[in-house]
């Protein structure tokens, strides 16, 4: 069975998704600083849950949310890379 964000979106709403969501912010935004890139490995171990696939809707809620935008798409998942765009 194939990951389907809005079959998973739902977690991030809940209060375990929330922080997630927080964690990834802030390891994207220190990962960010210098280059403006983050690696999915690196919001990968930003996220305590156990499911890998809440781990994906987490990110893809950030993504959702506008803070990252992914720059390589046409990679396998593991291999995304991200640009920081948000400004604060």
């Amino acid at each position: 069975m194939a990951y389907i964000y809005s079959e998973h979106r739902h977690f991030t709403f809940t209060e375990e998704g929330q922080a997630a969501v927080c964690a990834v912010l802030l390891a994207a935004y220190d990962a960010a600083r210098e280059s403006g890139i983050v690696t999915h490995h690196q919001l990968d171990k930003a996220v305590h849950v156990s499911d890998s696939w809440q781990k994906l809707a987490v990110i893809d809620r950030v993504v959702e949310l506008g803070y990252l935008r992914p720059v390589n798409t046409s990679d396998p998942r593991q291999d995304y890379v991200y640009r920081w765009s948000r400004r604060s």
